[in-house]
């Protein structure tokens, strides 16, 4: 654990304090829902476990051919949006991953000093992130509707009859795995759910 690591950790509880900084990092269009901000806290609690565990990677590298060894960042706390396309409802979702719009994401969690002197490679690095590497997830967060979730733990979606998600979008946040493992887990749950929902009547 590295020095600055404490700081980042206390850093993230700050901004999940009830009176913390979280919603200002949230995309715009969502600052003035409270749900939205509600849930945003609830998911940084839960990074926060995650984070301070030590046996929880937060960071994956793969080792390939080639001369650079990527590092991906496993609990990012940059928010974006994925919304429908006004222009073509036929055509793919408009999506904004805002990647490093929080700070911590990039590094950000040391003191002012230290700060200053890692701006300019700061701001290298976003330049050079990319904005997903394979963990398509957690857009249909299982939350309750009140902290911005969109399904329920039996998978149905809020105020949708009929309807349920079984993918890794009902990730509230993202695990410290591979997701086509953790999926499968939810798709075996579901069966479980449907089953027992269709015995029961």
């Amino acid at each position: 654990m590295s020095i600055t690591y404490p700081a980042i950790i206390d850093k993230i509880y700050g901004m999940a304090a009830a009176n913390g900084s979280a919603v200002s990092y949230l995309p715009a269009e969502h600052c003035p829902n409270p749900d939205m901000a509600a849930g945003y806290r609830q998911q940084l609690l839960a990074l926060l476990d995650l984070l301070a565990n030590p046996k929880a990677p937060s960071l994956e590298s793969v080792f390939a051919t080639g001369t650079s060894v990527p590092a991906i960042l496993l609990h990012p706390l940059s928010r974006g949006t994925a919304q429908l396309n006004l222009p073509d409802p036929l055509g793919l979702p408009v999506l904004d991953y805002r990647t490093a719009s929080n700070p911590v994401d990039s590094g950000d969690g040391g003191d002012a000093a230290a700060r200053r002197g890692r701006d300019a490679a700061r701001r290298y690095a976003a330049g050079q992130m990319v904005v997903s590497y394979m963990y398509p997830c957690c857009t249909a967060a299982m939350l309750p509707k009140g902290k911005g979730g969109v399904v329920g733990t039996d998978l149905r979606v809020h105020g949708a009859d009929g309807l349920r998600v079984v993918d890794a979008s009902v990730f509230p946040v993202l695990p410290s795995a591979h997701l086509s493992a953790t999926a499968y887990a939810v798709a075996e749950k579901a069966v479980d759910i449907i089953i027992i929902r269709h015995w029961s009547g």
